[in-house]
């Protein structure tokens, strides 16, 4: 969706996670991966009003080339440019 190569409904977003999990045949834990879910996680994320409001701002899979600890803060750079936000996917 932020690249503009899936459109912003469900349906194409759910196609698209298929599409995904397919070529992930064979990873442990995609056979138990549901696409539709995923589809509604990921509209669901970006829907939230914290994301809504950077949204035109986000980068997909972006390469972080340094991460570093100051006050407390991480700071990520990105060439020679700060990194403004991070938003991680991953669930901890």
């Amino acid at each position: 969706m932020l690249t503009g190569e899936t459109e912003d409904d469900e349906a194409a977003l759910t196609a698209r996670a298929t599409e995904l999990a397919a070529q992930l045949a064979g990873t442990p834990g995609v056979a138990n991966l549901d696409p539709a879910e995923a589809a509604r996680a990921v509209r669901c994320g970006l829907g939230r009003p914290e994301i809504s409001a950077v949204r035109g701002r986000l980068q997909p899979e972006y390469p972080v080339a340094h991460s570093a600890m100051e006050c407390a803060a991480e700071v990520v750079t990105v060439g020679q440019q700060r990194v403004s936000a991070l938003i991680s996917s991953k669930v901890r």
